[in-house]
């Protein structure tokens, strides 16, 4: 019979005795612990990061899978974290395993990367009292197998992947049904990926219509439009006009530099109201009633189109991205009404000691624009300040408006 090492000893060993252990630690523990300084130096110097897990806590043996736990881009699955896991010698600190006895563990501990990274490499430990083998690769096609002795003979390997552009990697080993084996000492190197988001917005709870946007019969009634009624903000979720790409500028990291599926056109809701919702000076949730048409509160809602939208990524030399924000979307519900224009280029170096920007384009003198990369600030512009009317929906029309020449240095 199989005994589960990180949970009891086997049959016919006598039983470790925890003190004794801390009197003179294993030798492969030592290694372990003179790799974990290493790792740390390492991600001091800002190379790469180590994860040890010692900012969280846990029982010292399994009580049943936890919900995911996230540190920094990585968010481990799968198992469960444990604090000085009773015979477990090779690893008196805080890791994180799976065994088929915790309930709910998987046989496989997943890691999750919320942007690429390269160079993964982690301390695998064997928690069962027999020697197996353990397969662990990442979503590129990296993989290593390894095969570990029992737990007491200190069970116990440095796993390496040195493929770029990780996005997950999975670690799985055991006899048939019977699995226990853990992790720590996680480290790898982030890429560089910067996350880019655009937004045109109203700043405004409402936006006076132009004379054509009339309801009721004859339509003498004017229409008022909602607007975004916030200021500069990148979590901001309103909007008239969003761009968002995540890009790498290492070449290393990704060849063409556009992370795939991250590119997006979005569009808010617009949304016309009678004058009667304006009987309060401003429009809010209280004038939604629901009913369309009725000249009465909201009148009318649409969502314009994307399709003359467009990002476009190209890839300059092997440390720089540029990138490309061009196009324009319009009052779906006003006919013939013009669009917001704009005509953006950004350029990300990281051939220097810190990732720089540039950005050149135009857009319209209407309404307001925001540029963010990583949530940083790069460029926002104001349209003046409110009541918004149709003096102000003029600068939609061509030519565009405003020139933007701006650099700096990312954070």
């Amino acid at each position: 019979m199989l005994r589960l090492a990180s949970r009891w000893p086997s049959f016919g060993r006598p039983t470790p005795d925890p003190l004794h252990r801390r009197r003179g630690p294993h030798p492969l523990l030592c290694l372990c612990l003179g790799g974990v300084l290493a790792l740390a130096a390492s991600a001091q110097a800002g190379a790469q990061k180590l994860i040890d897990f010692e900012q969280l806590s846990g029982p010292s043996v399994f009580t049943g899978i936890t919900p995911p736990v996230t540190v920094d881009e990585a968010t481990f699955s799968g198992g469960q974290v444990l604090n000085a896991a009773t015979f477990l010698p090779a690893d008196p600190t805080v890791v994180y395993g799976t065994a088929f006895f915790c309930p709910g563990c998987l046989p496989t501990i997943t890691i999750d990367f919320s942007q690429p990274v390269s160079d993964f490499s982690m301390l695998l430990l064997n928690g069962l009292t027999v020697t197996v083998t353990y397969t662990v690769q990442d979503d590129q096609g990296g993989q290593q197998t390894v095969t570990l002795p029992p737990n007491f003979n200190s069970g116990a390997a440095v796993i390496s992947l040195p493929t770029s552009g990780i996005m997950q990697v999975t670690a799985t080993g055991g006899s048939g049904s019977q699995w226990d084996f853990l992790i720590d000492n996680i480290q790898y190197t982030p890429g560089d990926q910067f996350d880019i988001s655009f937004s045109s917005f109203i700043p405004s709870d409402h936006v006076t219509g132009p004379p054509q946007s009339r309801c009721g019969f004859p339509p003498i009634n004017q229409l008022s439009f909602e607007g975004d009624n916030r200021g500069f903000d990148p979590a901001a979720t309103s909007f008239r006009t969003r761009q968002v790409v995540s890009v790498a500028a290492d070449e290393a990291v990704d060849a063409d530099g556009l992370i795939d599926g991250t590119d997006q056109n979005l569009v808010g809701t617009t949304r016309s109201y009678a004058p009667d919702a304006l009987a309060d000076g401003v429009i809010d949730a209280s004038d939604d009633d629901g009913v369309l048409g009725d000249c009465t509160l909201l009148h009318d809602e649409g969502t314009a189109s994307t399709s003359d939208m467009h990002i476009d990524v190209m890839r300059i030399d092997p440390d720089r991205v540029q990138v490309h924000l061009h196009g324009g979307a319009g009052n779906p519900l006003v006919f013939g009404a013009p669009d917001i224009d704009w005509d953006f280029t950004i350029e990300i170096d990281v051939s220097g000691s810190s990732p720089t920007w540039t950005l050149t384009g135009s857009h319209d003198g209407f309404p307001a624009y925001e540029i963010y990369i990583n949530g940083q600030t790069i460029y926002t512009y104001s349209p003046g300040s409110p009541p918004f009317g149709f003096s102000d929906l003029r600068a939609l029309f061509p030519p565009l408006d405003v020139d933007v020449n701006a650099s700096g240095q990312l954070n």
